[in-house]
């Protein structure tokens, strides 16, 4: 994966390959166990790096980074996956969520290319990773498990509950590519 490019209005692109064919067919269960394996991953990660001297440099943030990378590309596979099995819908596109982020996603084989727009001012949102995990990442690891179990219990994803679904994974995208942002671009603390 490239690094994303983000000009000072905010406007962003982030292009790479995929282990996803538009139109494939992938085991949920399994994709979300992936998912949630990268962030448990990622704060064990995090909590060996703060241990031995307490700061984020070099190979740690590169590390964490990596992470970072995966996750984002196993959510945009789950947000191509609900989207056409359950929408129709060959190309997702975020609704704007409150914070002015907004996304298309385009697949061309297992290339892809994700575009938008992120406000310049969140890019300070989050001071330290462990702000960040805190709160962000792990509450809608949270809020995610809870819509995906409540949306499974019937066996049957509706539009309605996909629809639900893939706002989460939009705000999770959101938060992801801040902090792969901040992690390039800034110094990071704890």
């Amino acid at each position: 994966m490239q690094e994303m490019n983000v000009d000072p209005d905010g406007r962003f692109t982030l292009t790479g390959r995929l282990k996803y064919r538009y139109g494939e067919k992938i085991d949920l269960p399994d994709h979300i166990k992936t998912i949630v394996y990268f962030i448990e991953a990622m704060a064990k990660a995090y909590s060996k790096y703060m241990a031995s001297d307490g700061k984020l440099v070099g190979q740690e943030k590169a590390n964490l980074k990596k992470y970072i990378r995966e996750l984002l590309k196993s959510i945009l596979i789950l947000r191509l996956y609900l989207s056409k099995e359950y929408l129709d819908d060959m190309y997702p596109e975020s609704q704007e969520l409150e914070t002015g982020f907004s996304y298309s996603l385009v697949l061309d084989e297992a290339d892809f290319t994700l575009s938008g727009n992120i406000n310049p001012r969140e890019f300070n949102r989050y001071k330290t990773f462990k702000q960040w995990l805190e709160e962000s990442v792990l509450p809608l690891l949270k809020e995610f498990g809870n819509e995906i179990r409540a949306t499974l219990k019937d066996g049957v994803l509706t539009k309605e509950e996909v629809t639900w679904l893939n706002k989460t994974l939009d705000k999770m995208l959101h938060t992801l590519l801040l902090m792969d942002y901040r992690i390039t671009h800034y110094s990071m603390r704890s």
